[in-house]
């Protein structure tokens, strides 16, 4: 007289509930930190564990230090912040759509889904949960002695030219920055102290990157400023945001062109190359050394950066220089010499076509002649202060791989020493964790590391939602949606429009782009930045205009649309047109459907 179900095999689909779970049994309601950063791919514990100590970190700078209901917690080896303080008043649902427009619309769709459904359901909880007051206070006067430091650049940038030394100096900053970590964490005398040390490290330079990031002000002074002096200009900041040699994620791609255009000097070694020969035989043959050369140089400058370069469980470049080698070889195979520079050559003469553009418009009207003479200065340095919007990310990039050689060292250390079967287990501690193991390396903690093991590789196949609720809903809702369109409608993130083949990309280490292709990419960070070099357009799952893929395509000059499941709509092979002014993919053949390049 019973009705039993029964579960036949573990349920595979579902995404895990983020944890800790709240303590008030109200609805909470979570957006995911990964999805802001590009990177939609589960992580391993220790690189979970160092992602919640970093926005904690963060939290106090800021005088919060959140008890019970923290802010942060993980699901599926993503991390996600609390949002439902902001969800439950009219006023901050607006400011946090605002805010996410510009890197998620699609998550505002879920998150306003959420909150017209289940509003009643969400917890009280208050901005200020964990508020200290002597903390708060503390905070208030850094931010305040900060602010007149922001404040002073932006006069020194109107009266000098300092402006335009800001990217070069910035520059000098990061590279100082990692070094000078790096050589702290590098003092430490055993694997534990080293250890200790990135964490110590790590820190200290979230407040010294969040007083970098502040200087960032500066670029929206200059586009308010411009907006002022000539209300025509709000559609001409994308041609300004074009053809920024400065900014060091183009720099790196310049750089990348430079090496392809040097093998060309080298008929031998090219043809070798485009054969797909190996780095032995190119080594052996007439001028294989200068390409030798040239390429280490080049990882000496960027080796220690990565796709989804937040995870540093992952390969550098200069463990794993496969994509590298990949890009130069679709160039050689596609590019002309020199293409990469002369392009970057159209879109500075581009910037500078718009610039005089706007400066005849600013010269109609009352106080015309005025407002004409500060448009250039005003453009000038909005261009040079938006070429730094990456320059804290370039820094911490070096402390993670240095973290990274850490942890693989302490991993090598314990698995000799008999505190772990396989130095890769590594990756299944956290932090505490590993510290105590390595007070002790000759002796197992006792953990169930086969439990999280398991576990991660499950993360990993599944489909992590970029909003999730504290009961588990994963909201639905499609931001791009038109049953009218005959093909994806999306987000126009970069102006233009482009024909090509589909090349779909999840891992970019040892895919091959070819000049003229349109990469699509479930998302991008910099360490996809040498596909780049090729692509035609970019087509993102996820993502704003103010995510790396988009900043990127507007900076090269190639159309950028994000359509929600990208990489699963579209297949290779397919011919498409790319419009990234009305975010629109027209499906032009579908034919020909090469296999993916999935991992």
């Amino acid at each position: 007289g019973r009705f039993w179900m029964l579960q036949a095999r573990p349920i595979t689909t579902l995404f895990p509930v983020p944890v800790p779970p709240p303590q008030d049994g109200a609805l909470h309601v979570y957006y995911s930190f990964n999805h802001r950063q590009g990177m939609t791919r589960a992580m391993p514990p220790l690189v979970v564990d160092y992602w919640l100590r970093t926005i904690r970190t963060t939290l106090e700078v800021l005088g919060l230090r959140p008890t019970s209901n923290p802010m942060v917690a993980t699901a599926g080896g993503l991390v996600y912040i609390d949002l439902t303080t902001f969800l439950r008043s009219e006023r901050r649902a607006a400011k946090l759509f605002e805010a996410l427009g510009d890197f998620d619309r699609q998550a505002i769709v879920q998150l306003r889904a959420v909150r017209e459904r289940r509003r009643d359901e969400l917890a009280r909880a208050s901005l200020l949960r964990g508020f200290s007051p002597p903390r708060m206070l503390g905070a208030v006067i850094r931010l305040s002695f900060n602010a007149v430091g922001v404040t002073g650049s932006i006069l020194r940038g109107l009266i000098g030219g300092s402006y335009a030394l800001a990217p070069h100096r910035s520059r000098k900053w990061a590279d100082r920055s990692a070094r000078k970590m790096i050589g702290v964490i590098r003092s430490g005398a055993t694997p534990h102290d080293r250890i200790r040390l990135t964490l110590e490290v790590n820190r200290k330079w979230t407040w010294d990157g969040f007083r970098q990031a502040l200087k960032l002000w500066n670029i929206y002074f200059y586009r308010a400023a411009l907006r002022r002096v000539c209300p025509a200009s709000e559609g001409s900041f994308e041609p300004l945001e074009r053809g920024l040699r400065d900014n060091v994620t183009t720099a790196m791609m310049l750089e990348l062109g430079d090496i392809a255009d040097i093998v060309r000097d080298i008929p031998a070694v090219e043809q070798s190359m485009t054969s797909g020969a190996d780095d032995k035989t190119i080594l052996g043959i007439e001028g294989g050394a200068r390409f030798a050369s040239e390429f280490a140089a080049f990882l000496e400058r960027y080796g220690f950066r990565a796709p989804a370069e937040i995870d540093f469980s992952r390969p550098r470049y200069n463990e794993d220089p496969s994509s590298l080698l990949a890009s130069i070889q679709a160039s050689l195979k596609s590019g002309q010499w020199g293409a990469h520079r002369k392009h970057l050559e159209r879109l500075e003469l581009a910037a500078e076509e718009e610039i005089s553009r706007l400066e005849q418009l600013a010269g109609t009207g009352p106080l015309g002649s005025i407002r004409r003479r500060l448009v250039r200065p005003f453009a000038l340095r909005y261009r040079s202060y938006i070429s730094m919007r990456e320059i804290t990310k370039y820094a911490l990039s070096q402390l993670l791989a240095e973290m990274r050689w850490q942890v693989l060292a302490a991993g090598e250390m314990l698995e000799r020493e008999g505190g772990l079967r396989d130095a890769d287990d590594v990756w299944l501690f956290t932090f505490d964790e590993l510290l105590s193991a390595l007070e002790h390396p000759a002796k197992p903690l006792g953990l169930d590391l086969e439990s999280r093991r398991v576990d991660y590789q499950q993360h990993t196949r599944l489909r992590a939602p970029a909003v999730i609720t504290s009961d588990g809903e994963i909201s639905g809702g499609d931001a791009s949606r038109d049953d009218n369109l005959d093909g994806l409608a999306g987000i126009p993130t970069s102006g233009g429009v482009a024909e090509g083949i589909v090349r779909v990309i999840y891992e970019p280490s040892d895919a091959m782009l070819e000049s003229g292709e349109i990469l699509v990419a479930p998302h991008t960070d910099p360490g996809w930045t040498p596909l780049f070099l090729n692509a035609a357009g970019l087509i993102t799952s996820v993502g704003g205009v103010m995510t790396h893929g988009s900043l990127v395509a507007r900076e090269y000059g190639i159309p950028s649309v994000v359509v929600a499941d990208a990489t699963e709509k579209l297949k290779s092979g397919q011919r498409v047109r790319v419009d990234g002014y009305r975010g629109v993919v027209e499906l032009l053949e579908a034919e020909q459907n090469e296999e993916e390049e999935q991992p």
